[in-house]
């Protein structure tokens, strides 16, 4: 199915220009064109025609896909005078373009070369960061809104490098998805957090669930299940004390694959919660038929509580997820009146600064052993 939408794309290309334009595939999903024309407003309209291309779901043997385009435009001399040159400037301009929200064209400028070097400089120290013992788990309690208590933990990946400083993962998680080293950081945070809940179980203490981020790339590993199974019985611990988080977007991927591997996770024991919910391009059929346990909504719709469109958005969540059998965390509250409305509107669990910020292993054990469990701050 990817290659036969892939003909098709190129197809659709190839029929775009109303002038002689090179059309190539330079590999994977990355195509080039390459217009006689310096026209700016000529490369700018043929840009929003790739994009219109993807307006619309694609019909790929059975399947609907919903794709869409980031697209970088260089200018000959002004922008490079070699090919290399010239492709390099319009990747720099494209990863702009996806930086900014996807499905739009930007223009070159110079300023992004720095931006390159910085990716470079990033990607190599990131590559290194695991020998080099500068990865850390921060837990975050998951907080029950009935009982006010804490349930669970959520596991949160944080770098800090000699000479970067700390940084943030927002910056260098989605350039370890690009690039693949996620698999890497998926498997470190795995073990490292199933080793910590074994630790703190043996010491008698009961954080709870211990909910950790999964990558897509990690589920195309055949062997991931079969991994994960036997990180639960090195460690004595159970499907039942932890809890995966996979985005919407990753799932909507290849979900007819996803399907099975997930089942397998479920017969396990192990929860599984579609995470940053409310911003992907789900589909309520495929969503019924997933064996998923939670929806957690972004935190970009809880930032925005008081306005009428993301308190409809959130209302509609938490009714679609009664009606599915689903349970509801809302992710990054921060003040009383947020946690006030998500409790009028019936949300099961929440997470945030408000009720306990993420904390390391040895913060965390300090609570316990001075005896107040997970302190939560905005619960009275």
């Amino acid at each position: 199915v990817g290659d036969r939408l892939l003909q098709i794309v190129s197809q659709k290309f190839s029929e775009l220009a109303d002038e002689p334009v090179f059309l190539s595939r330079l590999g994977g999903d990355e195509f080039m064109m390459v217009m006689r024309s310096s026209d700016p407003i000529r490369a700018e309209a043929l840009s929003r025609q790739v994009l219109d291309v993807f307006y619309e779901a694609l019909q790929v043997r059975g399947h609907e896909l919903y794709l869409s385009a980031s697209i970088g435009i260089c200018r000959f001399p002004v922008d490079g005078t070699d090919i290399h040159q010239l492709i390099k400037n319009a990747d720099a301009a494209m990863y702009r373009a996806k930086a900014h929200g996807r499905n739009r064209f930007k223009w070159f400028e110079s300023s992004m070369e720095s931006e390159i070097q910085s990716r470079l400089i990033l990607d190599t120290r990131l590559r290194t960061a695991i020998p080099n013992n500068e990865l850390w788990l921060a837990y975050q309690p998951v907080i029950d809104l009935k009982s006010g208590s804490s349930i669970g933990l959520e596991a949160l990946l944080r770098w800090d490098n000699m000479e970067l400083g700390s940084i943030s993962p927002e910056k260098f998680i989605p350039l370890a998805e690009e690039t693949g080293s996620i698999r890497h950081l998926d498997q470190w945070v795995l073990r490292t957090g199933l080793r910590q809940l074994h630790t703190w179980k043996k010491a008698g203490l009961n954080p709870g669930r211990l909910a950790v981020n999964i990558s897509v790339r990690q589920l195309e590993n055949n062997r991931f299940v079969e991994e994960l199974l036997g990180l639960l019985e090195q460690w004595q611990l159970d499907g039942s004390d932890v809890a995966l988080e996979l985005t919407e977007t990753s799932l909507m991927k290849n979900i007819e694959a996803m399907i099975p591997l997930l089942q397998e996770l479920v017969d396990a024991g192990i929860e599984l919660m579609i995470d940053d919910f409310g911003t992907g391009y789900s589909s309520l059929n495929y969503l019924k038929r997933l064996p998923v346990d939670v929806l957690k909504i972004d935190k970009s719709f809880i930032f925005e509580i008081g306005h009428d469109e993301s308190d409809s958005i959130i209302r509609a969540i938490i009714g679609m997820a009664r009606n599915l059998g689903l349970r509801v965390i809302a992710e990054g509250v921060e003040n009383k009146e947020q946690l006030n409305f998500l409790m009028e509107e019936g949300c099961d669990q929440v997470q945030g600064f408000l009720l306990g910020a993420p904390i390391s292993a040895v913060a965390l054990e300090k609570q316990f052993m001075e005896g107040h469990g997970l302190r939560i701050g905005g619960l009275e």
